[in-house]
């Protein structure tokens, strides 16, 4: 899975390599190489960490192994989640926000969540009432 932010794409000398696949570019990194003497032959082990951004060549957006094999490379910040999801129905989300507003549940929530976490309790709320019954 591809994470919602794009980096610089890491410039270490040798270890990064970018293949082309059905039109997107992925970025792999090295992390080992082995030597076999009797074949003579050298295998390279490599990871994708990421994906080429389309618009800028210079950044990509990475996965789980860009976090694993650069942990302290440090990332932007999360994109704001508070917006309202997409696949939610939206007659019956407007029927619980008004809900929510009449009663100030929002404003209690606020008592314990932050404003990000509790924009994403209130679609879970939504989401549970509308799909599970």
């Amino acid at each position: 899975m591809y994470l919602d932010i794009s980096v610089k794409i890491p410039s270490i000398k040798g270890k990064i390599t970018k293949r082309i696949k059905n039109g997107t570019v992925y970025i792999e990194y090295e992390y080992e190489r082995n030597y076999d003497p009797k074949r003579k032959f050298t295998t390279v082990k490599r990871a994708t960490i990421g994906k080429e951004c389309s618009d800028k060549t210079e950044f990509m957006c990475p996965n789980q192994n860009y976090l694993k094999y650069f942990p302290a490379a440090e990332l932007p910040e999360e994109k704001d989640r508070s917006a309202r999801s997409c696949c939610l129905r939206i007659g019956t989300y407007l029927v619980i926000s008004h809900i929510i507003r009449k009663y100030s549940l929002d404003k209690i929530l606020g008592n314990y969540f932050y404003e990000k976490e509790k924009g994403l309790f209130l679609d879970l709320v939504t989401y549970s009432i509308i799909c599970e019954n």
